[in-house]
């Protein structure tokens, strides 16, 4: 038996680390979740792992708005390069990095986050929980009073070290426990909290939270609502007020998926023509073997030989330090335009 639940120990270790230890959201939670809110005006929407992006995009459809449609903005990471590839289309900001340490973007700019963070450890000992990293990351790019809708296991919430680390930055306002068929595949339970105006929390009042909430037997547990007598009311934010959400590396995908004024400049940078060659004739007498090789690294011609398209991104030869060196400006000045 030992033998057995080792086995299988060992297969969802696997099939974790394959996910990069993602466990999407069920959408029809994700749903349920949303109408629990009712968004201010302009909102500036946070999705720190949006996978297939089918849980956001559930979440918000069931947000009740004052404004109207179109004034949901959503900038969202993905790790995974396959998955990002796949849906990228499915969010206004996309960025492909490690949403802890991989990403720049202005702090205290977001009033709504959805996030199921990956589960696992990492951080720079290799032991810190990932969701307390996502947690803490997130804090800092949200506004106060910002809401977080959590999707975590009921395992990890019950963890000192996460808990502890939430509830200093985030004040709860609501806890439930997924359907019964959809806890048992995972544990999971959504807390829902807002942003604190500083780090802090007493200890009374983490006990008795922790004891009434997450420590409580499984039936005392509220399930998300399905009509809620009230609405959250998420605080306006705008777009126009995220000056910076990128990688810290740059990121090819992010231009080719937005349009921006930095296109045009980067294409005639970076653009090599169709092959095309300079006319020099056939020399007098025939060239020798090492003359052929000089002759072939010099080049009779322009551009990639075989190119159908000019709009191939290839560093021309003898400017690629000289455009490096303009990004590296660029970035510098940490000069951000949405694409």
């Amino acid at each position: 038996m030992e033998q057995i639940i080792k086995q299988n120990m060992f297969s969802r270790t696997l099939f974790n680390e394959s996910k990069l230890g993602a466990y999407y959201t069920d959408p029809v939670h994700a749903a349920k979740i949303g109408r629990l809110f009712r968004l201010q005006g302009e909102c500036c929407v946070l999705e720190p792992s949006f996978g297939n992006a089918e849980a956001l995009k559930a979440f918000l459809s069931q947000c009740e708005r004052a404004d109207e449609v179109g004034s949901v903005h959503t900038f969202g990471v993905e790790l995974n390069r396959e998955t990002f590839e796949q849906y990228k289309q499915e969010i206004e900001f996309p960025v492909c990095a490690d949403f802890i340490g991989g990403i720049r973007a202005s702090n205290r700019s977001f009033t709504l986050c959805f996030a199921n963070p990956p589960y696992g450890v990492g951080g720079d000992d290799g032991s810190t929980r990932l969701e307390r990293l996502f947690v803490e990351r997130i804090f800092q790019l949200m506004k106060t009073k910002g809401y977080l809708v959590l999707v975590v296991s009921l395992t990890t919430m019950n963890l000192d070290e996460f808990a502890k680390s939430l509830l200093a930055r985030f004040k709860p306002v609501a806890f439930y426990r997924f359907d019964d068929e959809e806890f048992a595949k995972y544990k999971q339970v959504v807390f829902i909290g807002q942003k604190r105006a500083s780090i802090g929390l007493y200890r009374k009042e983490y006990e008795e939270w922790m004891s009434t909430n997450p420590g409580a037997p499984l039936v005392d547990i509220p399930y998300i609502p399905k009509d809620p007598a009230t609405r959250m009311e998420v605080p306006v934010s705008l777009e126009s007020e995220i000056e910076l959400f990128t990688t810290k590396e740059f990121d090819e995908a992010i231009l080719l998926h937005n349009t921006s004024a930095l296109v045009p400049v980067l294409k005639k940078a970076l653009q090599t023509n169709e092959y095309q060659s300079v006319g020099l004739g056939k020399p007098i007498v025939p060239l020798k073997k090492d003359l052929l090789y000089l002759s072939a690294i010099a080049g009779g011609g322009q551009g990639l030989p075989e190119m159908k398209t000019a709009a191939i991104y290839t560093c021309k030869e003898g400017r690629q330090s000289q455009f490096r060196s303009k990004l590296r400006r660029l970035m510098m000045m940490e000069i951000f335009i949405l694409f």
